[in-house]
């Protein structure tokens, strides 16, 4: 009985199991689609600030207003990120919604105010939740879905206390 137990047990973790591939580098996020890993669209984005009487912003510009990388907002893919032991994935990945311009997409990484306070970014901020598959292997999900638009998962890379100024960045669009 006990036998017929585990082996039922073994049999429901193949067929209902959630194993999937695991990605080949760390750091970079992946999807998911037909049991395989897929790469994102991998810009170079080029850090820019603009600053006026309101204030700055920081952003990484991508030169084309749409990513080649598609989905649709009822059929999202799943997400997966691995990362280096110890580290929180929700500590170092932003997604950010692109303001799509004539040719090129910007990434709002910060906003400050004419006194340097950092603004309120929800709008262009989607919150994302990170759920462990195995050692080192999350999963990115949307909190609250997520709608049509150009985004980015960008990664936080800091070099003695200040930010690249070129950054590969993974890009998608949802339809």
């Amino acid at each position: 009985m006990k036998a017929i137990f585990i082996l039922c047990l073994f049999v429901t973790g193949i067929c209902f199991g959630q194993e999937v591939p695991t990605p080949e580098f760390s750091g970079r996020p992946y999807f998911l689609k037909e049991n395989s890993l897929n790469n994102f669209e991998r810009a170079d984005g080029a850090l820019s600030a603009t600053a006026g009487m309101r204030g700055m912003s920081t952003f990484y510009g991508v030169p084309t207003p749409k990513s080649d990388v598609r989905f649709s907002s009822t059929s999202l893919p799943m997400i997966l990120i691995k990362v280096d032991a110890g580290v929180d994935p929700s500590e170092v990945f932003s997604i950010v919604r692109a303001e799509v311009k004539k040719k090129s997409r910007v990434f709002v990484v910060r906003k400050t105010d004419a006194r340097n306070a950092v603004q309120d970014m929800s709008d262009i901020l989607v919150k994302a939740s990170f759920k462990k598959k195995s050692e080192g292997l999350y999963e990115m999900s949307f909190d609250g879905g997520i709608t049509a638009g150009e985004y980015a998962i960008i990664s936080s890379t800091e070099t003695n206390n200040s930010t690249a100024l070129k950054s590969k960045i993974s890009c998608f669009g949802v339809d």
